[in-house]
């Protein structure tokens, strides 16, 4: 059921795509042969630009709509993964492939697939702050402190650069080192744009849950666990609520790391070469 699901979406997804690049082409071809006729061909290259712009912007909105909500507003990790399967949406965004099975509950898979992408030189290059971002991320959610550390201290170490986007991620990670040193309200500290999306709000949740945790306040961290739990029953963030619940039900301090999938390998390498190009990522829901 959940398979058929998924192909429906995937084809309603693609059928959006495709309509909207062959009205953008006829558009395209239509005014390029007007202003040629009225010689303003000076005009055909700013066209161009701005109707490739439009159509960036408007394939965004299907991918957002159809794919991205499904994480980002239903919060369904399991739906979310199996559209990026049906869709074969691997092949073209590595930390998309990292990304969905993360959420999805292979933290094990998502994990050892983002370390094996760092190796690649060509993907690190370009793509090596983010995603040590991203594993900063999944090793908090699940609560390994020592690879989170790990992972921030290795961040710190990458050539630096004065780029917004370089500044944004620097202080996330710093958020994190703070949280680690003891500043538990430092989680909480704004970095960039707000986000209202459901998934997000579920994550801040979660994250007052550990910080809760963190200081000994048992009670109120059980009860944001329990929210958390049902809220994103299917995903990563709710099985590790329904962990430590557990954990602090049996009296004890210590949850092992939710892994779905422990048999399931992914080779980085092969699947790297895969990919058309290395660049900035079109695909994914980042919420960090």
């Amino acid at each position: 059921m959940a398979d058929r699901k998924a192909d429906a979406i995937w084809k309603k997804y693609n059928s959006k795509i495709k309509l909207t690049n062959i009205v953008f082409f006829v558009v395209y071809f239509a005014l390029v042969i007007v202003f040629f006729l009225l010689n303003f061909g000076w005009a055909i290259l700013l066209l161009l630009a701005g109707l490739f712009f439009g159509l960036i912007k408007v394939n965004g909105f299907w991918w957002r709509k159809y794919i991205a909500n499904i994480l980002l507003e239903d919060i369904d990790a399991e739906l979310y993964r199996e559209v990026v399967e049906v869709g074969g949406l691997e092949a073209k965004s590595p930390l998309l492939a990292m990304e969905s099975r993360f959420f999805v509950g292979n933290v094990e898979g998502a994990i050892s697939f983002g370390e094996d992408l760092l190796k690649i030189e060509a993907f690190a290059k370009k793509n090596a702050h983010f995603t040590l971002l991203l594993l900063a991320e999944y090793n908090f959610i699940i609560g390994d402190d020592a690879a989170l550390a790990s992972v921030c201290k290795r961040f710190c170490e990458l050539p630096q650069n004065n780029s917004k986007k370089y500044r944004l991620q620097l202080s996330r990670i710093e958020n994190y080192e703070m949280f680690l040193a003891g500043d538990y309200e430092a989680l909480n500290r704004p970095v960039g744009k707000k986000r209202k999306d459901p998934l997000y709000k579920l994550i801040m949740s979660y994250r007052e849950g550990r910080i809760a945790l963190a200081r000994g306040d048992k009670e109120k961290a059980r009860a944001i666990f329990s929210e958390t739990a049902v809220t994103g029953e299917k995903t990563v963030v709710g099985k590790m609520s329904v962990s430590i619940i557990n954990a602090l039900d049996s009296g004890s301090d210590h949850c092992e790391p939710v892994v779905l999938f422990p048999n399931e390998s992914v080779n980085a390498e092969v699947m790297h070469d895969n990919f058309s190009v290395v660049r900035k990522q079109p695909f994914g829901v980042s919420f960090v």
